[in-house]
């Protein structure tokens, strides 16, 4: 498995809005190659594709995956074979609160916004997204000031509850999936399937979703599960596995001593199911945080490379890979 990471600059100054950034990617496999190229980001992965060393049997980036971080539970993600692109979870613009009670919780993303004085341009990621996934109906997930700066054009496929805020916004195409349930998307080019993800709510409620993506009509497909809180139900994940890629929190984040995020206890178990050859941690407790809850918040396990390369090993899982993001708002491109 080959990585690059991508660097995506922003356009100068006077630069219209059809301009194409710079993109400079290098190598982390053995051949260093560094690759620069007038392209979207869509087209990342193919420029990485052509700068192999041509040896006999290597993995291309043309089959693999290229992932975009933009903090939290939002990233967005190309497979490369089809094209297909999809935007998760997505979280682009302001701060993050639930309900809108700041004063009870804010978020606040450490790459974007803020001191950082760069912000992300909503309707040029929607411009490159064909499809906008969903996960669970809480404000982390579905972001509503960034879903009213979105195109209404952008197809959404949303969990239940989720879809039943959304629909007042007026998109034009807004479909639900619960647990269980499978369709295509991208014109044929993917096929979803949702399973039961994290039970967010007393224990009778419904379980939120968690997302298995599969290439369709290609030689090689390639496969990507992501359940943003390492929180599933292990029956709904039969015949998923083995997946290519697996993104999943590391660690654990607890509210009062409730676990809302599973990483440092479930990650484990759910990698055995899978069986993915690499993992990209989910770094969605990587932000600056304030407001009456952080007082009872706390993280559990580490997010450091050598402590969950140590983890795999010792969980007989060394043939997964282990494939940190590249900096918010850049590039990961996976040859698989």
């Amino acid at each position: 498995m080959l990585a690059r990471r991508c660097n995506l600059q922003t356009a100068p100054a006077g630069r219209s809005a059809g301009w194409n950034p710079v993109r400079a990617c290098t190598s982390t496999s053995r051949r260093s190659i560094r690759v620069a190229a007038q392209a979207q980001p869509s087209q990342a992965a193919e420029v990485a594709s052509s700068s192999g060393d041509g040896s006999s049997g290597q993995k291309t980036f043309h089959h693999g995956i290229t992932y975009v971080s933009y903090e939290g539970n939002c990233f967005w993600v190309k497979f490369n074979n089809s094209g297909a692109r999809v935007l998760v979870d997505p979280w682009l613009v302001g701060d993050l609160s639930f309900f809108e009670q700041g004063w009870l919780y804010t978020g606040k993303k450490r790459g974007f916004g803020g001191g950082s004085g760069v912000q992300i341009d909503v309707r040029e990621v929607a411009s490159d997204t064909d499809v906008v996934l969903i996960t669970q109906w809480v404000d982390d997930h579905t972001h509503m000031p960034t879903l009213e700066a979105m195109p209404r054009d952008i197809p959404i496929i949303a969990q239940p509850e989720a879809a039943e805020r959304i629909k007042p916004l007026g998109f034009k195409s807004l479909t639900t999936i619960s647990p269980g349930q499978s369709m295509p998307l991208c014109g044929g080019k993917l096929q979803l399937r949702a399973t039961a993800g994290a039970l967010v709510g007393p224990p009778w409620s419904a379980r939120q979703n968690g997302y298995a993506l599969r290439e369709l009509g290609v030689e090689t497909p390639a496969s990507l599960y992501y359940e943003p809180h390492c929180d599933f139900d292990a029956s709904s994940l039969a015949g998923v596995g083995p997946v290519d890629v697996v993104v999943s929190p590391v660690q654990s984040v607890l509210l009062a001593g409730y676990p809302l995020l599973k990483g440092d206890t479930d990650l484990l178990k759910l990698l055995k199911l899978l069986q993915p050859k690499v993992l990209v941690p989910l770094l969605n407790a990587d932000l600056d945080q304030e407001g009456k809850l952080t007082t009872l918040m706390s993280v559990r396990g580490s997010s450091l490379a050598a402590d969950v390369r140590q983890q795999l090993a010792a969980a007989g899982l060394s043939g997964t890979k282990l494939e940190y993001p590249a900096p918010p708002g850049e590039s990961l491109a996976l040859a698989l």
